[in-house]
């Protein structure tokens, strides 16, 4: 379903003859509602009044939709914040086909059915907990398809359900850490790897070493590291 035909189905339903019937209904209870003759009215005004008035609106709305779930009041609390979560779902949005909306109208109601109206600023507060909400569910998403890069260390160790004392995981780790630094550097001669093994983290120059080494041929080398690579 696309976003605008989305959209457009919450309008209708604001507008439908058992929206009128639920706000008539409503509109005794709340001081907030007195002053609008219908439901879409009174989300307008929402939309287009100060900040004052319109978290009245949207107080009465979220007391409403908590009480009930009813469809009519998730409706009218969606299209009343049309713009801000419009907004967000265009920022995480992927594409064409993307679902972006109904991510956000289902962050945004599960927020909405817990939330406490005694906030100030309340549209925007309300407005930051779904970004919150969606965020984290978009974070939480990634890690779990998330891929190891083959430079990780972990990557080299593989996976195995059954358990393990942590000194033998330890000892792979260590292995495949002892592994990566014997791998040839990419242009190195082999006077070069030669003398960085030796000196462990400290680089003899190329004369100390013996002369037929530092004149050996660097493809040799090449040859060594890409067998390494090769090795599985």
């Amino acid at each position: 379903m696309s976003h605008a035909t989305l959209w457009a189905g919450l309008e209708r339903q604001i507008h439908a003859p058992a929206a009128t019937a639920l706000f008539q209904s409503t509109r005794t209870r709340h001081r907030a509602l007195g002053g609008y003759e219908s439901l879409h009215a009174a989300v307008d005004a929402r939309r287009a009044s100060s900040e004052a008035e319109g978290d009245a609106v949207l107080t009465v709305l979220l007391v409403e939709y908590a009480r009930s779930r009813h469809p009519v009041w998730a409706a009218a609390l969606a299209v009343s914040m049309r713009g801000a979560l419009g907004a967000l779902a265009q920022k995480i949005e992927r594409g064409a086909e993307s679902d972006s909306t109904s991510i956000v109208l289902l962050a945004f109601l599960e927020v909405a059915a817990r939330f406490h109206t005694s906030h100030r600023r309340l549209g925007l507060r309300l407005y930051s907990e779904t970004r919150r909400r969606v965020v984290r569910s978009a974070v939480g998403e990634c890690r779990r398809h998330a891929q190891r890069s083959p430079d990780d260390v972990d990557s080299i160790v593989p996976d195995d359900p059954a358990p393990r004392e942590f000194e033998i995981v330890l000892d792979r780790v260590r292995f495949a850490r002892s592994l990566a630094s014997k791998d040839p550097l990419r242009g190195e001669s082999v006077a070069e790897y030669v003398a960085r093994l030796r000196a462990r983290g400290r680089r003899p120059r190329v004369r100390e070493l013996p002369g037929d080494l530092a004149h050996h041929r660097r493809r040799n080398l090449d040859e060594l590291r890409d067998a390494l690579a090769r090795v599985e």
